[in-house]
């Protein structure tokens, strides 16, 4: 009998002080996102996540002033939004409470701390404790179901100070008992290097940490951001360019916004996929190459008919941090020959139009290696991928309603390299959300909030893959740029068709339920049925069950 994917989470009290940088899996995101479809906002930048709490609080005052156009559903979730963001937008810790300060702890109303500070001086200091306890259960077809338990502890610490100056630390430990594969297929779990370490410790093989931090410098028009945390670079569903796939990375950003004019550059630490060997005296050595992501895009924001940014990406490795690409004002493409192309180059473009309200189209394409005389023969060194959707919201005025339609390409070989370490990937992982060359897909997503408390998601993905063809050894015999680990070798057939190879299908339909029970309290359900068809004609079932505790 056929079941769903079941995904339960429990959390207390999510971890926000009101200052540094929104983490991207906040809830007002979505709501940001729907209220630049309809027209409420216009100068909102949807393509790089995430935002500052500065940024996040004009966002909410701008939408404050029309509030008489939003619906009544979105009028509660903005209330609800001004309420947490106070601190930030009027100085006030009236809707915050502290254990440890004497305050009211207020469990159902205010945003709670285990410890926080504000003075005069716009300086503020918070810190929090957060638990979490994880149960996953997995049913594949034909195979005996599998259960872990995943627990893990630790705290953060965030802090700003004359509202210019901050900095944000969060460090956790844990450990699993259960299945190791259901474990390791966890989030942050599948490429954390204790619990992945050599397999004859019981120890290492359980136990794992993680952190996350940055310092940052907000001046309003410039930020400067040094930091180990998540960002997603992309519109709609499948960020084309950097997803949740890979390791949070190590990076120093700069950003400029001022006018109709933004600009972001990025400079990040990859790596490569490691390996090891044994030593007779020094036991198990390892071996890991260090590469580098480099991103800069200069955006423009003409009017609501038309956003469009220009920007390069470069991945390089097996050396040593690169002055060359330090300089963000700099045309790559060219710096990457100069430095007798060693490197992995790509350009892309991106735009989006919001002329209708209530409907809004995006794009993003990005070149990896293109020669224009040979477009339309099937020559491998074209390699290109689009990314293309329109999210729109019907019914507004009666329903808190996005609906989102999104179309994605990777021809052959793009993402590849062939130089392994000069991929598009950190430790294996691609950094995109679809990570397979020689792919097409198609996504459907609705959003749909019931109230302030209650969101609703449906997600429907239809993927079709063309897969390289291997032995009975997993062996490479015919490469048709199928796999991002491999790119084109010396002696693979120069013509490749789209969709060449072993056809793979995969159908993905999830429902999901956020309800936010107490203020910071939140409990989600969902359900997907993952099918696959092709190499591997299996249905898969998955269960998950999640408790996150905040003192």
């Amino acid at each position: 009998m056929k079941k769903l994917f079941f995904v339960l989470l429990f959390i207390c009290s999510l971890v926000r002080a009101q200052v540094g940088y929104v983490q991207i899996d906040h809830k007002v995101y979505p709501f940001l996102e729907r209220m630049y479809t309809v027209g409420i906002i216009q100068n909102y930048n949807a393509f790089e996540l995430p935002k500052t709490y500065k940024e996040v609080a004009e966002y909410l005052i701008d939408i404050n002033k029309q509030k008489i156009e939003l619906n009544s559903v979105d009028r509660t979730i903005l209330e609800s939004l001004l309420f947490e963001f106070d601190y930030t937008i009027n100085g006030s810790m009236k809707n915050y409470t502290s254990l440890l300060t004497g305050s009211s702890f207020n469990y159902l109303n205010k945003e709670k701390y285990l410890y926080s500070y504000a003075d005069s001086n716009k300086t503020s200091f918070f810190v929090n404790l957060v638990g979490n306890v994880t149960y996953l259960a997995k049913e594949i077809e034909d195979y005996d179901p599998i259960n872990s338990t995943i627990f893990s502890f630790g705290g953060t610490i965030k802090a700003s100070f004359y509202d210019t100056y901050g900095f944000y630390i969060k460090g956790t430990n844990g450990n699993y008992k259960g299945n190791r594969d259901l474990a390791l297929s966890f989030d942050g779990l599948k490429y954390n290097y204790k619990v992945n370490m050599n397999q004859t410790y019981e120890s290492a093989n359980t136990y794992f940490d993680e952190t996350e931090g940055y310092i940052f410098a907000d001046f309003n028009h410039a930020k400067i951001k040094i930091g180990r945390d998540r960002m997603l670079i992309g519109y709609g569903v499948q960020k084309a360019i950097l997803s949740e796939n890979p390791p949070p990375l190590d990076y120093i950003m700069f950003n400029i916004n001022y006018s109709i004019f933004n600009f972001t550059y990025i400079h990040s630490k990859l790596l490569d996929i490691p390996t090891s060997h044994g030593d007779s005296i020094s036991g198990e050595i390892h071996h890991l190459n260090e590469k580098y992501f480099v991103y800069h895009r200069f955006g423009v924001d003409l009017s609501k008919h038309l956003k469009f940014g220009l920007g390069e990406i470069i991945i390089y490795g097996n050396r040593g941090f690169d002055l060359s690409y330090f300089n963000p004002f700099n045309f790559y493409k060219s710096i990457e020959h100069i430095n007798q192309d060693r490197d992995n180059s790509m350009l892309f473009l991106d735009a989006t139009n919001n002329s209708f309200n209530g409907i809004r189209p995006f794009l993003t394409f990005l070149i990896d290696d293109i020669d224009f005389g040979k477009i339309g023969s099937g020559w491998y060194g074209n390699q290109t991928m689009l990314d293309a959707g329109v999210i729109f919201t019907p019914f507004y005025k009666k329903l808190a309603l996005s609906a989102t339609v999104e179309y994605t390409r990777i021809e052959p070989y793009f993402y590849t390299h062939r130089i392994s370490y000069n991929n598009f990937s950190s430790l294996g992982y691609g950094l995109s959300s679809i990570n397979e060359p020689n792919t097409e897909n198609f996504t459907l997503k609705l959003d749909y909030s019931f109230s302030d408390r209650i969101a609703f998601n449906f997600i429907c993905i239809y993927n079709k893959h063309g897969e390289n063809e291997y032995d009975e050894n997993g062996n490479l015999i015919k490469n048709v740029g199928g796999n991002l680990k491999y790119g084109y070798r010396v002696g693979d057939n120069e013509t490749v068709n789209f969709l060449d190879g072993k056809i793979e299908t995969k159908r993905i339909f999830t429902l999901g339920v956020v309800y936010e029970f107490v203020r910071n309290y939140f409990a989600t359900f969902s359900g997907s049925y993952i099918k696959n068809s092709g190499l591997i004609n299996k249905s898969e079932v998955n269960t998950f069950f999640n408790i996150k505790l905040k003192i």
